[in-house]
């Protein structure tokens, strides 16, 4: 599709202009004419916001009118007004079209492209225009599926390209993997200066289980056992004192026991010769009775005979009462007798009971001396078995492996604190890292996959580690004039729809071979040209011509 007609009023510098333009279309005329503002009219024609100027309607006018045919019936007229709504109406083979909006995009790509503009663009601008026309359709399941989830988008500007979104990611991801490595390696000096305090070989796991108590029990049982060791020793070797001890008191007590039964018997037999003598002396009195009275009567009768009479009667009571006297004496006599015969008796029964005693203890004495020995026999079996059986036990190695299990569990504090920051910290942002690897990763390979999908406008255009475009590994800065003309050509032929027109601002500015480049490319390519040149008319307005 070509434009067949052109008319314009009132628009920019353009006062009013009406043409029939043919392949080759060329404006002449000085600076400040109002050739740009015909290539403008013929681009804001086909776009409801003008791109270049908010200002468009000439000044002193209140409505700027554009209106164009295509050789294939479509007519487009549009009015720009200052002081109520725009006006736009498109007929198709003279009938009105609805959808007009929708008409204007089928018509071309994007916008009416300058390609001249392109060469002097800065490269971001390049890249954004290349990147526009390279329609790579993405959605959030896209990139979940790319990357496992949509999270990756979180903090990135989603309505730049697809391209530039990766890269973005890339960008956020790459940095955010150098502030995470930082934190690993800081993590990892720190976990090695830990490590350097800790002993040599030193793994905390060893020693958390590691029972110090037990350990210390088991120096403490040892010291126990070789207490017993040394008792039992002792023992074997006072044995024999310990048995002549036994039958030395066992000895001594059967002795004391003679002594205190013969001191008894004698304490008995002294009681009985002393009851003996008592009973002899009682017996005696008793036999000297008689001649006790007779001698009393001789006295009583010397008495009486010198007192006769008178006294008959007073010594007849007193014969009485003497001789009551000597009766109650002996009778007196007559039990002591009987009283020391029964203690005679009786000690005499002690006496014959004493040697039933002696024996009685002397066999208790005997059993006594018999178990204690046999006691002391059982005792030194013990000892002589558990001896047999048990030996002595080296305390130091105990103490030591205590000593150094207690050293060892001193430093399972720092060991916990390396292992946190080693199998903890530094593992969890080893693994963050290795995700933002495998985003980084698929963010780089994903432009070249999606590049490989899609039709490109130029051959060899690739997004680099920048997000900057390269054509066949070259910045578009660094392509050659021509190349960048090139490059442009196939750009703006690349973003045509079915209006085949291209606009060429400041044609001048290429050298003659160029110029040809560009005429020759548009013939070619079947592509309506439209050009401006500065040069001076005779009337100092835009020439319009169908040839260079």
């Amino acid at each position: 599709m070509k434009i067949s007609k052109i008319a314009i009023k009132n628009y920019l510098g353009v006062e009013e202009l009406e043409i029939s333009p043919s392949d080759v279309n060329v404006f002449v005329g000085p600076n400040g004419s109002g050739k740009t503002s015909i290539l403008e009219a013929i681009e804001a024609t086909f776009e409801s916001t003008p791109k270049r100027r908010t200002e468009v309607v000439k000044h002193g006018e209140k409505e700027a009118t554009l209106f164009i045919e295509t050789d294939n019936g479509i007519e487009i007229d549009r009015k720009i007004r200052t002081e109520k709504a725009n006006y736009l109406k498109i007929k198709s083979d003279s009938v009105a079209v609805q959808s007009t909006e929708t008409q204007l995009r089928s018509m071309f790509s994007g916008s009416i492209f300058r390609p001249l503009d392109f060469i002097d663009m800065k490269p971001k601008l390049q890249t954004d225009l290349i990147l526009s026309t390279i329609n790579i359709p993405f959605s959030e399941d896209k990139f979940a599926e790319w990357f496992g989830s949509s999270k990756v988008l979180s903090g990135i500007n989603v309505d730049n390209h697809v391209l530039m979104i990766l890269k973005q990611i890339e960008t956020n991801h790459f940095a955010t993997r150098q502030d995470v490595n930082r934190e690993i390696a800081t993590l990892t000096h720190q976990a090695d200066g830990i490590k350097k305090e800790l002993p040599d070989n030193y793994n905390g796991d060893d020693w958390i289980n590691v029972s110090l108590k037990d350990l210390y029990n088991d120096v403490s049982e040892a010291e126990k056992v070789n207490a017993c060791i040394d008792k039992g020793n002792e023992y074997k070797i006072n044995y024999d004192a310990k048995i002549e001890g036994i039958n030395s008191t066992f000895e001594n007590d059967t002795k004391s026991i003679d002594l205190k039964y013969k001191e008894l018997k004698g304490d008995l037999e002294d009681i009985i010769d002393l009851a003996e003598v008592k009973i002899k002396k009682a017996n005696d009195s008793i036999k000297n009775a008689d001649n006790l009275i007779d001698e009393s009567n001789r006295k009583l009768d010397l008495e009486l005979k010198e007192k006769i009479a008178e006294l008959t009667a007073e010594y007849g009571n007193k014969k009485e009462a003497s001789k009551k006297e000597i009766l109650d004496s002996v009778e007196d006599q007559k039990e002591i007798v009987s009283l020391n015969d029964k203690k005679i008796s009786n000690k005499r029964v002690e006496i014959n009971g004493l040697s039933d005693k002696k024996e009685l203890e002397l066999k208790a004495l005997t059993e006594q001396k018999d178990n204690a020995i046999n006691h002391e026999k059982e005792l030194f079996s013990k000892w002589d078995e558990y001896l047999s059986k048990t030996e002595t036990i080296e305390i130091e190695p105990l103490k030591d492996k205590a000593t150094n299990a207690d050293n060892m569990r001193s430093h399972l504090r720092e060991w916990d604190r390396y292992k946190d920051i080693m199998e903890v910290k530094v593992a969890e942002k080893s693994r963050y890292s290795s995700e933002l690897t495998e985003v980084i990763e698929t963010a780089r390979k994903m432009p070249s996959i999606l590049l490989q999908q899609y039709q490109l406008p130029v051959d060899g255009i690739a997004v680099d580690e920048n997000g900057l475009i390269r054509i066949n590994g070259t910045l578009l800065d660094g392509l050659s004039d021509g190349e960048k003309l090139d490059t442009a050509l196939r750009i703006a032929h690349y973003q045509m729809g079915d209006l085949r027109v291209m606009c060429l601002d400041r044609f001048e500015k290429l050298d003659p071979n160029n110029q040809k480049k560009v005429v020759d490319f548009c013939e070619s390519n079947d592509i309506q040209a439209f050009i401006t040149m500065p040069a001076d008319t005779e009337t100092g307005e835009v020439v319009y011509s169908n040839s260079l």
